[in-house]
């Protein structure tokens, strides 16, 4: 149970359905990578790309992206800080929805203030995604739903099908 509790955040994300803790995102970087040096793009970039694209700086981007460890999640390793995750291992609970002062709401989850400020913005990035999880553990339990989550994933869901095109975290 205890590596199957990786696949969820304090917060409510399934990380079991993250791109880049699949190794999707590392896995299709290499990819590129490869294919577009199969081709030798260095020597044809400047007649296939538009003026002033700068290939050597995507080629570095696409080799930092095929060689980073994939996020682990929160219970990997992640923020040690974060707010969300300390307030759960103060308080003894799994996520969230375990939480007697979880009230469902994004704009506000529970009493504690920090952990509502950065709430709020993973659930903005998430498009809520992530309470409505917080919300379903809640009814029908935490194995229940990582099954129901597991086989989302086994369909074909990934955290991008609910992530928010509004930048969140960079603005």
């Amino acid at each position: 149970m205890e590596e199957r509790l990786k696949s969820i955040a304090v917060c409510g994300i399934y990380c079991g359905a993250c791109p880049d803790r699949r190794g999707m995102i590392r896995q299709s970087a290499q990819s590129l990578r490869d294919l577009l040096e199969g081709w030798n793009i260095e020597d044809v970039a400047p007649f296939v790309l538009p003026p002033g694209m700068n290939y050597p700086a995507f080629g570095e981007l696409l080799s930092a992206m095929a060689s980073r460890q994939p996020c682990d999640g929160c219970r990997g390793g992640g923020n040690p800080i974060c707010p969300i995750k300390l307030c759960a291992e103060k308080r003894g609970v799994v996520t969230c929805a375990e939480c007697e002062s979880f009230a469902g709401e994004i704009e506000n989850p529970c009493g504690n203030e920090e952990a509502r400020a950065i709430f709020s913005l993973i659930s903005k990035r998430y498009s809520g995604w992530n309470l409505e999880n917080l919300k379903k553990i809640k009814e029908v339990g935490l194995d229940a739903f990582m099954d129901e989550m597991d086989e989302k994933v086994s369909d074909g869901f990934i955290t991008c099908d609910v992530i928010s095109k509004e930048k969140i975290f960079s603005r």
